[in-house]
Formats: structure tokens, sequence, C-alpha cells
């Protein structure tokens, strides 16, 4: 449909576009090109099942060799980044759906990095998961960040997390349209 092109779902690429639909008529969604359910829509069907995109930002190449270890296939994609202009260019070209922060790069920083990944207007729906020991987990970012992981992080544990979120999202999405 060509006035679907004009929809902040398909301009945002968004692959989570039901958890758009609360957004008001100004912003350009609304349900208003949606022909049928989500449940029925062509565009639905192609991204639910697409794989969730991670942004991991850390200085340290052991969480990269920590995530990556273990896991034969991953259900998910990985970017890795270790500074706010490169986090900045990834989230353009990537959208990440969750991003995690190693608080290794200093508490400062790792707030920093949630405050305006949650700010940014192109992922609306990211989640910030803080990786670290407990006392480097900064504490002036709580209503920023969706979870917090002790070390070691790995991709089995990551994975389960996504994996129940990711269904129990749909559902709530599906329950309420």
């Amino acid at each position: 449909n060509e006035k679907c092109k004009k929809c902040i779902v398909y301009r945002s690429r968004s692959r989570r576009c039901y958890e758009m639909s609360s957004i008001s008529l100004k912003a350009g969604h609304g349900r208003l090109f949606c022909e049928t359910s989500c449940e029925n829509c062509n565009y639905f069907e192609i991204v639910r099942g697409q794989r969730s995109n991670v942004l991991v930002i850390s200085d340290q190449i052991l969480i990269r060799e920590t995530i990556e270890s273990g896991a034969n296939e991953l259900k998910f994609n990985l970017e890795y980044t270790d500074c706010e202009y490169k986090c900045s260019m990834m989230v353009e070209k990537y959208r990440p759906d969750y991003a995690i922060i190693d608080c290794a790069i200093g508490s400062g920083r790792a707030q920093d990095f949630a405050l305006n990944l949650y700010a940014d207007p192109r992922i609306p729906y990211i989640r910030i998961i803080m990786v670290g020991d407990r006392i480097e987990f900064p504490t002036d970012c709580d209503r920023e960040v969706f979870a917090y992981i002790e070390r070691p992080v790995t991709a089995e544990i990551l994975e389960s997390m996504f994996d129940g979120l990711d269904e129990e999202i749909e559902q709530k999405a599906l329950k309420t349209i």
C-alpha cells in the first residue's frame, strides 16, 4: 500500500510496529492506513520473525568474547561500539532493540549513554541493559534502564531474556489492538 510508506512505522523501519500503535496521529501513526488487524498484516508478518538487534557499548574486548563464546548461532544480531560518536552512527543505521552498556566504562559515562539512548527519538522503544558489578551501576538512571545484569553476561543469558520479552511484548500488543 503506497499510503503505508507515509506511516511512521514504515519510515522508521520499526520491528515492533504494534508497539507504536498508541503514538498519536500527529506523529504519523494511529492505524491511519491499516486495513487489517496486526495478526493479518503483511508488514507485521515480515518483521515479527526477525532477530533482535543488540548494540553492545563497551571498550573491553572481554565482554565481546564472553557474549560470543559458547554461542553456536546467536538468536540476535550483535554490533559493538566504544564511543559516543560511533554509537550515534550505529543507532542511525542499525536501529537497536536493546543496548547493553558495560559499566566498566565508568558510572558517569554509562549513565550518559543510558540517558542519551533513552531520549533518542530514532529508537523510542529501546531497552537498556546495564552490565557490571553491583558497585559499578549508576544510580541516577533507573527510569531509563530496563535491566541490570551482574557479570559475567553470556549469550545464553541474553537469549533467554530477549526470547521471553519478545513473546510477552507481542502477546500484550496483540491483545490491545
